[in-house]
């Protein structure tokens, strides 16, 4: 059974199950986003023979990062309940459960912010191809874009060595290029395409299955409050892997939530009297974080900082319902849920300080 990726999926799609069922959110989370694998580590001939198999559970890296304190128990809850399922199976048995972050080429493009963009760069590549390739197709004469060729392979390969990735083109200069067409190992036009374009094919295709999203440097804080860290956390990743509408509309939901969080931890319905008279529900975090504020904060400053919280809570309201949501909305969206955590950690710590 656990040699069987097909069997495997089903199992795993169970535990999946179990866990949501039992409210183990975090873990499903990290089986729903996980590649999941098997291989038998060493095989027990006593008593008819037993196989016993490590799970492996490969997750992206942010995601590794982002629970990596908490592994060990995930992995031990996992087994927990494989072995539940795998009770009467006498001849397989789990080795071990390693969850482990998925290796692959991670593109930092805030690291070339001040040269390049992922679609400029990929339009500076696509532009070399065609230098390359036009010039052994009959094209213009190399001494009439070689200086162009040469100044542009240079801004390329130093774009690369700074993303760590490898520059597949090793022609510095278009006569390098003229030496090797020119050998007889390429002797048609349509050989030379084709060599071009598979020279850049895999470098352009990671390229355009990265994240272009620039990370939030807005400092943040661990406040203590669990689903506030965590909601916090979770909607960073986000951004940082966030490409379309639908993802970006998504960290927007995500912050309504962290708002909801926080105003849970805050506000207490005894003392904090909404301003307008209405009792606030337990998911109406505007009116909560209004009274909070405007109990703990005398005097006239509460006014800036009601309407603070209301524009973050609104720019978040606003992300979800907005089908064009882009990566700069989401980003001040962000911005403003981490800056008003921040602000509600202030404001409780020199509240508990009363004489």
């Amino acid at each position: 059974m656990l040699e069987s990726q097909y069997e495997l999926n089903k199992l795993f799609s169970t535990v999946i199950k179990l866990f949501q069922d039992q409210g183990a959110n975090d873990i499903s989370k990290v089986l729903k986003a996980a590649v999941i694998s098997s291989e038998m580590g060493h095989y027990d001939n006593w008593n008819g023979g037993t196989e016993y198999y490590s799970i492996y559970i490969d997750v992206d890296a942010t995601l590794f990062s982002f629970y990596e304190e908490q592994l060990s128990i995930i992995e031990e809850k996992i087994k927990e309940k494989l072995e539940i399922l795998l009770r009467g199976v006498e001849s397989e048995k789990i080795g071990a459960i390693i969850i482990r972050p998925v290796v692959k080429q991670y593109i930092d493009w805030a690291s070339v912010s001040d040269r390049t963009t992922k679609v400029d760069f990929l339009e500076k590549l696509n532009r070399i191809k065609s230098i390359l390739i036009s010039v052994a197709t009959g094209g213009p004469k190399i001494q009439t874009v070689n200086e162009e060729y040469k100044n542009l392979y240079n801004e390329l390969y130093s774009i690369f060595e700074t993303l760590q990735l490898n520059n597949p083109n090793r022609y510095k200069d278009l006569w390098e290029w003229y030496g090797y067409w020119r050998s007889g190992d390429l002797p048609s036009y349509q050989s030379r395409r084709k060599y071009i374009s598979d020279l850049y094919i895999d470098v352009i295709d990671q390229i355009e299955k990265s994240s272009d999203t620039v990370p939030i440097d807005q400092p943040f804080e661990i406040t203590g409050w669990e689903r506030v860290d965590r909601g916090t956390s979770e909607i960073r990743k986000r951004m940082s892997e966030a490409q379309t509408e639908e993802q970006f509309q998504a960290v927007g939901l995500l912050s309504r939530e962290v708002f909801i969080s926080l105003a849970q931890e805050v506000y207490d319905s005894e003392i904090h009297i909404s301003t307008d008279g209405v009792n606030a529900s337990k998911t109406d975090a505007k009116r909560m974080l209004d009274a909070f504020l405007s109990y703990e904060l005398v005097g006239p400053s509460n006014v800036a900082y009601r309407r603070y919280a209301k524009s973050a809570l609104d720019l978040a309201n606003d992300l979800t319902h907005r089908r064009s949501a882009s990566i700069h909305e989401a980003s001040i969206c962000v911005i403003a849920v981490i800056s008003l955590v921040n602000i509600v950690k202030v404001i409780t710590n020199k509240s508990n300080i009363r004489f």
